[in-house]
Protein backbone atom coordinates (compact mmCIF):
# COMPACT_ATOMS: atom_id res chain seq x y z
CA UNK A 1 0.00 0.00 0.00
CA UNK A 2 1.06 3.74 -0.70
CA UNK A 3 -0.83 6.43 0.81
CA UNK A 4 -0.93 9.73 -1.60
CA UNK A 5 -2.01 13.47 -0.12
CA UNK A 6 -2.35 15.97 -2.87
CA UNK A 7 -3.04 19.64 -1.79
CA UNK A 8 -3.05 23.15 -3.74
CA UNK A 9 1.03 22.72 -4.67
CA UNK A 10 0.50 18.66 -5.66
CA UNK A 11 1.22 15.44 -3.95
CA UNK A 12 3.55 13.47 -1.61
CA UNK A 13 3.64 10.02 -1.27
CA UNK A 14 4.40 7.64 1.58
CA UNK A 15 7.00 4.51 1.54
CA UNK A 16 5.52 2.03 -0.10
CA UNK A 17 4.48 -0.97 2.49
CA UNK A 18 2.59 -4.62 2.79
CA UNK A 19 -0.36 -4.35 5.01
CA UNK A 20 -0.23 -8.02 5.32
CA UNK A 21 3.36 -7.62 6.93
CA UNK A 22 2.97 -4.50 8.71
CA UNK A 23 -0.67 -4.16 10.27
CA UNK A 24 0.38 -1.67 12.69
CA UNK A 25 1.39 1.27 10.34
CA UNK A 26 -1.98 0.21 8.01
CA UNK A 27 -4.11 0.85 10.78
CA UNK A 28 -2.17 4.03 12.09
CA UNK A 29 -2.66 5.50 8.55
CA UNK A 30 -6.38 4.53 8.60
CA UNK A 31 -7.13 6.64 11.77
CA UNK A 32 -4.45 9.43 11.17
CA UNK A 33 -7.44 9.69 8.56
CA UNK A 34 -10.26 9.69 10.53
CA UNK A 35 -8.76 11.72 12.93
CA UNK A 36 -8.07 15.13 10.95
CA UNK A 37 -10.26 17.80 10.66
CA UNK A 38 -12.33 18.43 7.19
CA UNK A 39 -9.79 21.32 6.43
CA UNK A 40 -6.98 18.62 7.28
CA UNK A 41 -8.38 16.51 4.74
CA UNK A 42 -8.70 19.12 2.03
CA UNK A 43 -12.30 20.71 1.92
CA UNK A 44 -12.53 24.90 1.91
CA UNK A 45 -12.76 25.94 5.53
CA UNK A 46 -14.29 29.15 3.86
CA UNK A 47 -17.82 27.42 2.81
CA UNK A 48 -20.39 26.50 4.89
CA UNK A 49 -23.63 24.52 5.07
CA UNK A 50 -27.04 25.26 7.11
CA UNK A 51 -30.53 24.05 6.86
CA UNK A 52 -29.55 21.99 3.66
CA UNK A 53 -27.74 25.69 2.06
CA UNK A 54 -24.29 25.93 1.29
CA UNK A 55 -22.88 29.60 1.31
CA UNK A 56 -19.69 31.74 2.26
CA UNK A 57 -19.69 35.05 4.36
CA UNK A 58 -18.03 38.27 3.33
CA UNK A 59 -17.68 41.31 4.71
CA UNK A 60 -18.68 44.17 2.98
CA UNK A 61 -19.45 47.74 3.88
CA UNK A 62 -19.03 47.06 7.38
CA UNK A 63 -21.44 44.62 7.57
CA UNK A 64 -21.49 40.81 7.01
CA UNK A 65 -22.99 39.35 4.03
CA UNK A 66 -24.05 34.99 2.84
CA UNK A 67 -23.47 34.68 -0.77
CA UNK A 68 -25.57 30.86 -1.84
CA UNK A 69 -23.55 28.60 -3.38
CA UNK A 70 -26.78 27.44 -5.84
CA UNK A 71 -24.80 24.99 -7.93
CA UNK A 72 -21.30 23.48 -7.78
CA UNK A 73 -18.94 23.48 -11.15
Amino acid sequence: MRVWVFDRLGGIASDQFDINENGLRFVSTVLGFLWMGEAQLGFDPTTMTAEDERFIEIERNGSTERIVIDEVM
